[in-house]
């Protein structure tokens, strides 16, 4: 029912539903904006495949010349103050001139696309396939509580990112089981990955996480999948249970396919940790997590791989 209702308002003219969030970034734009901080919308709103009442408002916040945490923090504090009058409005991710070199190297080729005016002071940064596949692992992931739920709202959104990432044949009407699957066979075809391997997906996303912790721990399953896939879940057990070095031998012996795909999303963490740890500075799981990625990069320095060098200087210049 829910779905229907916002369904049928969003079939009226498009200016006419988006009002509300044109509304709420003009007024965001008065109140925040100054000659040395920028703030613009970026995702939904500007790729017109918003739903009106359902989709975030998000944010990109960036500030010329030395950031002070005193005043990022007042300015992300506005935007909650400013949420309780415009409910829809979402993540805000900041930057600044000084960490741009940073971001340059972290941030997914794919994802930039879904902030045209960072690309604008960013410019064009190389793309390969292991972006794209993390990038659609990530909207997967973050995704997928509305795609079970609310897959007729999301429709023209992942219409966008499928088509984004060079899919084709994409189905007029999305399932929740055909965008899995759509992403498994990109995962498959791009690795070495057998087709057994589409069981971490089926586990996963039907809820059965204990299963894959369990062929991980037990029975030294799916090791590269599971550290390829799902790094976010994986990082907490691979210290937990002292499996870091015997993990990072085997992706190190493995095809080195597996070895970008594994430092793009190393990429997507240390990104993200860049554009919104720094209001977070003080977050013990922030510091923990971050901690830990520099171990594994330093893990796996001995790959030579040009990306680890890359990654290993950006963490330097975040202590």
């Amino acid at each position: 029912m829910i779905q229907k209702i916002f369904y049928s308002i969003n079939l009226l003219p498009y200016n006419l539903v988006c009002f509300p969030y044109l509304l709420a970034n003009f007024v965001v734009q008065r109140i925040l904006k100054s000659p040395s901080v920028h703030i613009w919308p970026r995702n939904s709103f500007v790729l017109k495949n918003l739903i009106s009442g359902f989709s975030d408002l998000d944010f990109s916040l960036y500030f010329l010349g030395r950031v002070e945490h005193y005043t990022v923090k007042q300015k992300i504090l506005n935007l909650k103050k400013l949420s309780f009058y415009f409910p829809f409005i979402g993540e805000t991710n900041v930057y600044s001139s000084e960490t741009l070199d940073l971001v340059k190297i972290t941030i997914n080729p794919y994802e930039l696309k879904r902030d045209p005016q960072l690309n604008d002071i960013i410019g064009e940064i190389p793309s390969f396939e292991c972006d794209k596949i993390v990038y659609l692992l990530r909207m997967l992931d973050s995704d997928q509580k509305n795609l079970k739920h609310f897959i007729l709202l999301r429709q023209k959104k992942w219409k966008y990112h499928l088509d984004s990432a060079g899919l084709s044949n994409i189905p007029a009407d999305l399932t929740f089981q055909n965008i899995l699957m759509s992403i498994n066979h990109q995962v498959l075809k791009f690795t070495n990955f057998n087709e057994s391997s589409s069981e971490i997906f089926v586990n996963y996303y039907q809820g059965n996480f204990n299963r894959i912790e369990m062929d991980y721990h037990l029975n030294q399953k799916m090791v590269l999948e599971f550290m390829c896939i799902f790094p976010w879940q994986w990082l907490g057990p691979s210290f937990s249970n002292d499996n870091l070095k015997r993990d990072c031998d085997i992706l190190l012996a493995a095809d080195p396919l597996y070895l970008d795909l594994f430092m793009a999303q190393l990429s997507w963490e240390i990104w993200g940790y860049i554009v919104q740890g720094i209001y977070l500075e003080q977050n013990i799981s922030w510091e923990s997590h971050m901690l830990r990625i520099k171990t594994i990069v330093n893990f796996l320095e001995t790959s030579s791989h040009p990306k680890c060098y890359q990654l290993q200087k950006v963490l330097e210049q975040l202590k």
